[in-house]
């Protein structure tokens, strides 16, 4: 029996467009694909004890799969006064977000 396992050429984002949504009328544009150690991550992070640490790993995920551009907008307008997003909000988007992620296929078919 072998004991190797060939896994591949590690996967691009070629041929797989950006995906966005919508909040305030203003679009925010996420990356074709997340590292899945942003996924272990933010999951190991949002179960801690800590509630510092569990809304960190909120904004650290948006900051991992946002575009440049996007995150500028997208930080801005979580600090509008006028503007309001809730936590049950970003709790919705970020879950859109994941679900988007894995209903992208792994390899080409």
């Amino acid at each position: 029996m072998s004991r190797f396992k060939d896994f591949g050429s590690p996967e691009n984002s070629e041929g797989l467009e950006n995906f966005s949504f919508k909040l305030y009328d203003e679009e925010f544009k996420c990356k074709p694909r997340m590292q899945g150690k942003v996924l272990l991550k933010f999951a190991a992070d949002s179960q801690s004890e800590e509630g510092s640490k569990s809304s960190e790993a909120i904004l650290a995920f948006f900051d991992e799969v946002l575009l440049s551009e996007s995150k500028e907008k997208f930080h801005a307008l979580l600090e509008d006064e006028f503007k309001i997003v809730s936590v049950d909000t970003l709790g919705e988007i970020l879950g859109w977000i994941v679900e988007a992620y894995a209903a992208r296929p792994t390899q080409e078919s």
